[in-house]
């Protein structure tokens, strides 16, 4: 990534996470900026395992695209990962408030995974 976009991009989430300026936004709103905000940086590694690479908006949703590029759909039970990742997602959504604004305007999070060959596994969505 080049410096300036980095910038943009460290520089929006500190704004994101200590103003309120967004407060007062529709969710629409809310939803296309947070697409902006991602979009320069993706895809981007997200931990060991998981790669975000696109973001998406669909009506009141915002769909998070990731590729779990270390297994196969049949290596996991789709039911077990989504028990043990819905309560973290849901924690890291309610600590960035870019995220937290858009749950609380109504909106729903998308956390959709593919495998490493690009078969769908499965989705975790989170509203409030």
């Amino acid at each position: 990534m080049n410096p300036i976009t980095y910038a943009k991009f460290f520089v929006g989430n500190l704004l994101s996470q200590f103003t309120h300026a967004d407060d007062n936004k529709p969710l629409s709103q809310l939803l296309i900026e947070a697409k902006q905000y991602y979009d320069p940086v993706l895809p981007r590694k997200a931990d060991a395992d998981t790669r975000l690479d696109t973001v998406e908006v669909d009506g009141c949703r915002l769909i998070m695209n990731s590729t779990l590029f270390t297994i196969t759909a049949d290596e996991l039970d789709a039911g077990e990962f989504r028990g043990a990742l819905a309560p973290i997602l849901v924690a890291e959504a309610r600590r960035w408030k870019r995220l937290a604004r858009i749950l609380d305007k109504g909106g729903t999070l998308v956390y959709r995974y593919v495998d490493m060959h690009g078969t769908p596994f499965t989705d975790v969505s989170i509203s409030n």
